[in-house]
């Protein structure tokens, strides 16, 4: 019996690590470049900085076709929508579009995929405190 139970279990975490593309024949997606990030003026006024994150869906090219959403800067939640804070986000949306990724391949075929990116805006310590 117990035999039976390790060998279920070991064909679970097979299967479960399978499907998250744990494979060996497999290459996640990766940025190559991205544009330099230049600082908004309503972030610079405020000193507002840190890192936003984009998930970014690519086609099998590696181009992006979809930004899926946008976090940060830091621990800014994600309802705040000062203008400092906006004008991050839509900045690091553009930088995303233009970023430039190899694509995710599986058994050696190119497909498409979705991949965070952080891009790191500088600004001042205590700024994102609110």
């Amino acid at each position: 019996m117990k035999f039976i139970l390790a060998f279920a279990a070991l064909a679970i975490l097979t299967v479960h690590g399978a499907s998250y593309g744990q494979r060996a024949d497999a290459v996640e997606a990766r940025r190559i470049s991205s544009p330099k990030i230049i600082v908004p003026d309503e972030a610079k006024v405020s000193s507002l900085g840190g890192p936003v994150k984009v998930l970014v869906s690519l086609d099998e090219a590696g181009n992006v076709v979809e930004i899926q959403k946008v976090t940060g800067p830091g621990a800014v939640c994600d309802p705040v929508d000062r203008p400092d804070v906006a004008a991050i986000r839509q900045t690091a949306r553009s930088l995303a579009l233009q970023s430039k990724f190899s694509p995710e391949t599986r058994d050696g075929q190119a497909i498409p995929s979705t991949i965070w990116v952080t891009f790191d805006f500088p600004g001042k310590k205590g700024a994102n405190d609110f």
